[in-house]
């Protein structure tokens, strides 16, 4: 889901305060997550957020998200979810 809404209603809670709400919602929904560049990108910003570690709870509380999420790629957060 590449929109901006969806992104911002995820933490409603927060009133979308996050760092990712003022940024293009397809730079953390890449078509390709091996363009380290664009991933980089992203990342980039969820480190900087202070969502940060409430957004890695989230994200991999839900099975086959897709996006990045608290500076991680699907797959990050798959292996993540193996490790627990």
């Amino acid at each position: 889901m590449k929109n901006l809404d969806f992104l911002a209603n995820q933490f409603n809670p927060f009133n979308g305060t996050q760092l990712c709400v003022g940024e293009d919602p397809d730079l953390f929904f890449p078509e390709d997550y091996r363009d380290v560049k664009v991933v980089e990108v992203a990342k980039a910003i969820c480190r900087d957020c202070w969502m940060q570690a409430d957004c890695l709870k989230y994200a991999v509380s839900i099975p086959n998200l897709e996006g990045i999420w608290a500076a991680t790629t699907p797959s990050e957060r798959r292996k993540l979810n193996e490790r627990n």
